[in-house]
């Protein structure tokens, strides 16, 4: 699916939309109106970082931070599955062998996959549960495959900080 630009829609086009309905009274001005916007998303997440589930209005789903227990396996081929590649681990390894083989890094790489090993994130710091914010519809809206959400990488960040530093959210379990 091909996603146009004019189909994504921030907190500026909410601006527009404010002037439109509020074109006859004195509207703000935009820096104050942005202002206002993301101190209420700072708000928005401090709840969410505290553990709340933000319920959004008019039945458009809810914001949560969950935990699941990663359960990484290894398949018929040998690879291991279910569990993420930790880069930055991976990365000082390979240049570790380069240097062991004596080859340049960007050499290395260009060797075949089954020679360069990866490094995964076991989460050790939080007893093997991975968490993360998400946003769900529950079945409420209408044509809600129009509908998403993309957290930002510094609400990704701090989320992770207060992981590394002990807090703890639900964890989501499985159903047999």
């Amino acid at each position: 699916m091909i996603i146009n630009k004019k189909d994504i829609y921030n907190m500026s086009d909410s601006y527009r939309y404010y002037m439109r309905v509020n074109w006859e009274e004195k509207p703000i001005p935009i820096a104050t109106y942005l202002d206002i916007v993301n101190n209420f998303m700072i708000f928005i997440f401090k709840q969410l970082f505290s553990g709340l589930d933000i319920e959004l209005p008019c039945s458009m789903g809810s914001m949560l931070v969950r935990g699941r227990p990663i359960d990484p396996y290894i398949d018929y081929k040998g690879d291991v599955k279910g569990i993420a590649p930790n880069w930055a681990q991976t990365k000082i390894y390979w240049l570790k062998l380069a240097e062991e083989k004596g080859e340049t890094f960007e050499e290395f790489i260009k060797r075949p996959r089954s020679e360069r090993p990866l490094m995964y994130c076991f989460n050790e710091h939080s007893n093997g549960i991975m968490y993360k914010i998400a946003y769900t519809n529950d079945n409420k809206i209408i044509n809600k495959t129009f509908y998403s959400v993309t957290f930002s990488r510094n609400n990704k960040r701090t989320l992770s900080k207060m992981i590394k530093d002990g807090a703890e959210f639900l964890i989501k379990q499985k159903h047999n």
